[in-house]
């Protein structure tokens, strides 16, 4: 055989087997096996952005727990102030008022720190249950295509010379 004969047979080859990698790509099984391989890696990258989110959160919401406990024991000692300027006679109405405007001024940042802790926990239980659902529908699209890809290898096998 010349080396021009053997250039044939190996383009020859070559066009076969490009023409069973189209057909091997135009199966509905193949297809659909694209179809789960593309949404799995869609389900993986969303869980990883929602638990890179949730790591963000979680240090928010630690700082806003640690600024609420300092908060609250302030009001705690300003109260208790207030209510000894309250029984002590020596008191100003002006010391007095002084003292409730500082703890109205607690009292609104308690309450504003409490609203962001409601929203972030709002926040953590919708990003968990939106992983508990990413990670169902993985494990279905997971079984599904574990049995889709066994049938594509079945067809590929069928398909070699």
């Amino acid at each position: 055989m010349n080396k021009l004969d053997a250039l044939w047979e190996y383009q020859q080859a070559e066009l076969a087997l490009a023409r069973l990698k189209r057909e091997m790509k135009s199966s509905p099984s193949y297809q659909k096996r694209t179809k789960l391989h593309n949404f799995l890696a869609e389900q993986q990258a969303s869980i990883e952005k929602i638990n890179a989110d949730m790591r963000a959160k979680d240090g928010s919401l630690a700082t806003c727990s640690s600024k609420l406990d300092a908060l609250l024991k302030r009001y705690d000692l300003e109260k208790s102030e207030l209510d000894i300027m309250e029984n002590d006679e020596e008191s100003t109405a002006a010391e007095l008022t002084e003292a409730k405007k500082s703890i109205e001024k607690l009292l609104e940042e308690i309450n504003a720190l409490h609203k962001e802790l409601a929203e972030m926990i709002t926040w953590l239980n919708q990003a968990s249950e939106a992983i508990s659902s990413a990670y169902s529908k993985a494990g279905r699209a997971k079984k599904d295509y574990d049995a889709v890809r066994a049938v594509c290898d079945a067809e590929k096998d069928a398909f070699k010379p």
